[in-house]
């Protein structure tokens, strides 16, 4: 009896209420870092590929990425006629994302956080379904449309970036 109350006030002194972020080990970040971590599903197609010596696939894991999502940039042949503002909605097809700067009348650039899933050609994991694409129809913010021609380019965290990075 003594145990199972020593264990529920164990837990009501140590509970965490976290808002929107879980806590990650222990710690509870300021910003979603969930791309961050998705770097691991990269060290697991890396070393799947090892081991089933697939050596030019583990150095397109290792050098490209495809798992770990940065921020993008979409380029639009015509400039916004409006303005957007940041955390605006941004659609095309089944691609989904949010602004993470402000978009001024005139821009002909968006900087984006992809929210759908959306791996790249070097993951194992072979969903680009939720992936913005220069042929995947017009470009919406906040439901108007904005661009029908647009060039993206998906940039991914890579192995080797950490690993250079971390000297």
């Amino acid at each position: 009896m003594d145990l199972m109350l020593y264990l529920y006030m164990l837990g009501c002194v140590t509970f965490v209420k976290c808002q929107s972020l879980d806590l990650i080990a222990g710690y509870l970040p300021n910003s979603d870092v969930m791309e961050h971590l998705k770097l691991d599903l990269d060290q697991r197609d890396f070393e799947d590929f090892l081991n089933s010596k697939n050596f030019s696939a583990a150095s397109d894991i290792y050098v490209n990425g495809g798992n770990s999502m940065k921020s993008m940039k979409i380029r639009m042949l015509k400039p916004l006629s409006q303005g957007f503002d940041k955390g605006a909605k941004v659609e095309q097809g089944n691609a989904r994302g949010i602004l993470i700067a402000d978009a001024k009348k005139s821009d002909s650039s968006l900087k984006i956080s992809v929210t759908s899933k959306c791996y790249g050609k070097f993951s194992t994991t072979k969903d680009t379904s939720g992936c913005f694409t220069d042929t995947g129809g017009p470009l919406k913010i906040d439901e108007v449309e904005v661009a029908s021609q647009i060039s993206v380019k998906l940039p991914y965290r890579t192995l080797a970036g950490f690993s250079v990075e971390a000297e």
